[in-house]
């Protein structure tokens, strides 16, 4: 291959780089599925998710066990007598660290 096709080539992939042509993708941090860099780092199911306070309860006791009220409250932003609704309702379950 000549320099000149070679220098066209490499122009034209970092153009294609400059337009967005090539999307970066990861894994979601919750499930693994493939997701677009741009938009976020969850997929769109997980972010449903996460807007529901029951799963954000449960995915920060995921990696957080033995939280007390208070710091799950401040974590996730739900109130404490949402989630003491939840213990009632023992959707979720107060565990020793």
């Amino acid at each position: 291959m000549n320099n000149k096709v070679f220098n066209y080539i490499i122009i034209l992939i970092f153009n294609l780089f400059k337009w967005g042509a090539f999307m970066a993708f990861i894994n979601c941090k919750l499930c693994g599925e493939l997701v677009n860099t741009d938009n976020d780092i969850l997929c769109t199911s997980c972010a449903k998710k996460m807007n529901n306070p029951y799963e954000k309860i449960k995915n920060y006791l995921l990696f957080h066990r033995g939280a007390d009220i208070f710091e799950i409250s401040k974590a996730t932003g739900v109130s404490k007598s949402l989630i003491l609704k939840y213990i009632r309702e023992k959707r979720i379950t107060p565990m020793d660290k």
